[in-house]
């Protein structure tokens, strides 16, 4: 069905611990436990401020047994030294649910390079330490480029509070459209050397464009168009608001009724064919990133407002490709979109210097012939002066009565550095 492939990771903006205090190196032996970082992923470009994602899913590893947490780095693997370190860590810091629990950690990391990192938990029963990640830790950005870095303000409560770091988007582009010239992919970091993951045997990672020409698409199973936004910013990338809308709807022979179904899509088993529209299904979506209305449908009042179905107390809410308006491009509000319609780094997301770049493949896999897709996308970048980068496109994938594919993208629309109102 049409897909976007995204790691389901979450970010939080938690202040960094007051009480972090170097340490000795570290002889801790890594657990055959279920504890990992889930953010950063692996080779992100990191630097300052560093949002970390940490799950524990072993049975029986309760939130009240930890009493004390480190960050530990090291350059070969081999020696682990402390660079962090909390006692009684925050119970404010921690998410618990009845599969495991997860500690968001926000510490301000003064590291260089390559390194890899791990998290060391101390519990009443003994220690958790996760798997290593690799990681590229950048030199922090000042506050405003070519100025010293703003003074740290004094908090009442106690430390110092960072100034709010300042974003600017300057350009937004599409990649993928004008072929051979963008034909490969930016990629991960954003210079054309290293290719994005994505799903096997239909998409390399590193071409753009109709998936009829990706070495990686098998016998040619999926019809779709591989692309990128890039959008270049003056600032700090992570202080732009991000986010990718669509509407889309299709029509899919060749399918069965289950895969109709785990697509999104609808099945007329009259006709034997799926028919797809693109749905979300949540309580709240903040689309003023594009500068659009929020979605906030908290009851089944509001969301019949919407003119949405109330469902299993979330609202069920659809954008056809011909319809006036178009919806969050993911399915819905749950822990597992935790990254949300690309606003925030993941595997198929990266901000690298001064630019913020993400790759997405419109398609649909194992459809028959006399099949299609429409999709209008509109990907933004606001900055923090509340001016908006824009580009609307669409794409159509196709495969008529005799097997003979199209796959487009066209830009129907772009705008730098305006205001919400001149958004189509």
């Amino acid at each position: 069905m049409w897909m976007r492939r995204t790691a389901a990771v979450a970010l939080a903006c938690l202040p960094a611990a007051a009480s972090l205090a170097a340490d000795s190196p570290s002889s801790a032996r890594e657990d055959a436990g279920d504890l990992r970082i889930v953010h950063p992923t692996a080779n992100d470009h990191v630097a300052g401020l560093v949002p970390f994602l940490i799950e524990q899913r072993r049975p029986g590893v309760l939130l009240s047994s930890v009493r004390s947490g480190s960050l530990e780095a090291s350059a070969d693997g081999r020696s682990w030294t402390p660079v962090l370190s909390v006692e009684d860590v925050p119970r404010s810091w921690w998410d618990a649910s009845e599969t495991g629990w997860r500690l968001r950690w926000t510490p301000e990391l003064a590291l260089r390079g390559r390194q890899q990192v791990r998290v060391v938990l101390r519990t009443r029963d003994g220690t958790l330490v996760s798997p290593p990640v690799e990681l590229e830790f950048e030199e922090p950005q000042n506050e405003e480029p070519g100025e010293p870095e703003r003074e740290q303000r004094q908090d009442p409560r106690g430390g110092r509070e960072r100034a709010p770091a300042a974003c600017k988007c300057q350009s937004i582009e599409v990649r993928g459209d004008d072929l051979p010239a963008e034909a490969v992919a930016l990629g991960p970091t954003a210079d054309r050397q290293s290719a994005w993951r994505v799903r096997k045997g239909d998409d390399d990672g590193a071409t753009l464009g109709p998936l009829k020409d990706n070495p990686k698409n098998g016998a040619g199973r999926w019809l779709g168009y591989s692309f990128e936004i890039a959008c270049d910013v003056e600032g700090r990338p992570g202080a732009c608001d991000e986010i990718q809308l669509v509407k889309a709807s299709g029509e899919y022979r060749g399918v069965k009724g289950k895969e109709c179904a785990e697509g999104g899509g609808v099945w007329d088993a009259t006709h034997s064919v799926c028919r797809f529209t693109h749905t979300w299904k949540g309580n709240a979506a903040a689309l003023s990133k594009a500068g659009k209305a929020d979605i906030s449908a908290p009851g089944q009042a509001a969301c019949t407002a919407l003119g949405g179905r109330w469902e299993g107390g979330k609202c069920v809410l659809s954008f056809p490709y011909d319809g006036p308006r178009f919806g969050p491009d993911v399915k819905g509000d749950g822990p597992e979109f935790r990254d949300g319609a690309y606003e925030r780094p993941d595997g198929l997301k990266r901000h690298v210097g001064t630019k913020i770049v993400w790759k997405d493949m419109i398609g649909v896999g194992g459809a028959g012939n006399d099949s299609f897709l429409r999709a209008r996308v509109l990907a933004v970048v606001k900055g923090t002066d509340n001016l908006f980068c824009y580009v609307l496109f669409d794409v159509e994938v196709r495969k008529d009565a005799t097997g003979q594919r199209t796959e487009t993208l066209r830009i129907v629309r772009q705008g730098n550095r305006v205001g919400a109102g001149q958004i189509p």
